[in-house]
């Protein structure tokens, strides 16, 4: 199949769509039947995560706030959001309020995961210019096994980071700043360590507006100079508007799920205060880091 019959419209939609569009459904299908007969029907799903995940989202469809009774010990309120921040589980709702199975969350899953195939064949267009390539490189995504291994896994927020992710990247490539802040900020609504990984993000998103950040010093600057700075704002707020709303929730969690004793070297109270004490006695935190070091590095 050569370009120019890739590219024919029909409906508004090239051949080339259709066939992205033909992919995520096949993927879909069939890892929706291969997680929930090998998974759920073989007995091999758990109360962590699928159990905690599924009766959450089954308290919250009843107008609970997404509480269990898993995880007690470690939240007094049992709900998920004191010790998760994932206000992108609101977007479950309405699929589970129709059809309230736990087959409905593997399917969810399933189709979450194969849609990140769509702005990987745009970005790949994008840049190749070559719709046979896109089309091949958005096969490779969903053949994966990387990909793949995250679809055997139980249900977490975490599957919808690609699609963002993949989807901000490409509105970043077309210079559309207000779809990829979108984007970037249903990232940040995955999880609240997705942070991290946003404050990376903003580092490439630097090197692909190098051109654009130049211009803060003249009088040329645009919306697009500062994307970076904005991303790295929008880290900062998230962090802590979801630290806060974990801490209402969940002010008092157990030793065990700060896990501190991981931490003993650098003498903190909390994650939180790990940055500080990264500035206030960096000597301490080298140590840290050289503890294990060969270990550390091997993983």
């Amino acid at each position: 199949m050569n370009e120019k019959v890739l590219a024919r419209k029909f409906w508004k939609l090239e051949v080339a769509e259709y066939l992205v569009l033909l992919m995520v459904v096949i993927y879909a299908v069939i890892f929706s039947y291969y997680t929930i007969v090998s998974r759920y029907y073989s007995f091999r799903t758990y109360a962590w995560d699928l159990g905690i995940l599924v009766q959450s989202i089954a308290d919250a469809t009843k107008g609970g706030f997404f509480t269990n009774n898993i995880e007690l010990y470690f939240s007094a309120t049992g709900s998920y959001f004191g010790l998760h921040f994932s206000p992108i589980l609101f977007i479950l709702l309405p699929f589970f309020s129709l059809i309230p199975q736990v087959e409905t969350v593997f399917v969810l899953q399933s189709v979450v995961l194969a849609l990140g195939s769509i702005p990987v064949y745009y970005i790949a267009k994008h840049c190749l210019n070559n719709r046979v390539a896109a089309l091949l490189i958005s096969a490779s995504y969903l053949l994966n096994p990387s990909l793949q291994g995250l679809n055997w896994c139980d249900l977490t927020p975490q599957v919808f980071i690609p699609l963002f992710i993949l989807s901000a990247t490409y509105f970043l490539k077309k210079r559309k700043p207000f779809l990829f802040l979108f984007f970037i900020v249903l990232t940040l609504m995955t999880l609240e360590q997705a942070s991290y990984f946003v404050a990376v993000y903003a580092l490439y998103s630097a090197w692909e507006l190098r051109a654009d950040v130049k211009k803060i010093v003249s009088s040329k600057r645009t919306l697009l100079s500062f994307l970076p700075f904005i991303i790295l704002g929008l880290v900062v707020f998230w962090m802590l508007f979801s630290s806060n709303v974990k801490f209402a929730l969940n002010p008092n969690p157990p030793e065990e799920y700060k896990a501190l004793d991981n931490y003993e070297l650098l003498e903190v109270n909390s994650l939180a205060e790990i940055p500080a004490k990264a500035l206030t006695n960096p000597e301490l935190f080298l140590k840290a880091i050289r503890f294990d070091l060969p270990h550390k590095i091997l993983y």
